[in-house]
């Protein structure tokens, strides 16, 4: 059934020189429930980034981003994950620490300053977001992420 779904897929006129690489495509396909995209690139030249967030009734763009920066100022001293029933600022600070640390995107320092590398350019640039509002990817490996708060920068290597 797989190879009669890909066979259709790359055969389909509507969607021309598709080209399917993985036998588990139309499970993929079925478990979609949100597709967000952009264009191929040619705009923006792969130079992606986040400009806006979503939480139900709220969100925060542009101008407000500074607002998120201040819900992440208050992270000191609390659990970066909470469970229980929350306030805007905790779901806000949970929102900013789960993409800071969901993805697959490895820092490495060179000349004093951070650059990330990942091998979507989605990733790094909620990595960069996270950064600009005050929670930074730091260092990562096979067991750990650490993570830099704004406050704590003076602690980074040069």
């Amino acid at each position: 059934a797989k190879s009669v779904y890909a066979y259709q897929i790359e055969h389909d006129h509507e969607i021309e020189d598709t080209i399917v690489r993985t036998s588990t495509i139309p499970e993929d396909l079925g478990r979609i429930e949100y597709l967000l995209s952009d264009k191929t690139g040619t705009l923006t030249q792969n130079d992606m980034e986040l400009k806006k967030l979503h939480l139900g009734t709220v969100s925060y763009a542009g101008d407000t981003m500074d607002i998120v920066a201040d819900y992440v100022k208050d992270i000191d001293g609390k659990n970066i994950i909470t469970t229980s029933k929350r306030d805007l600022g905790t779901r806000v600070r949970d929102l900013i620490s789960t993409l800071a640390i969901c993805h697959n995107v490895t820092p490495t320092i060179e000349d004093g300053e951070i650059t990330y590398q990942a091998a979507s350019p989605d990733e790094i640039a909620i990595v960069k977001f996270t950064e600009q509002v005050g929670l930074s990817l730091f260092k990562r490996d096979r067991h750990k992420i650490t993570l830099a708060h704004e406050g704590s920068h003076e602690n980074l290597p040069k």
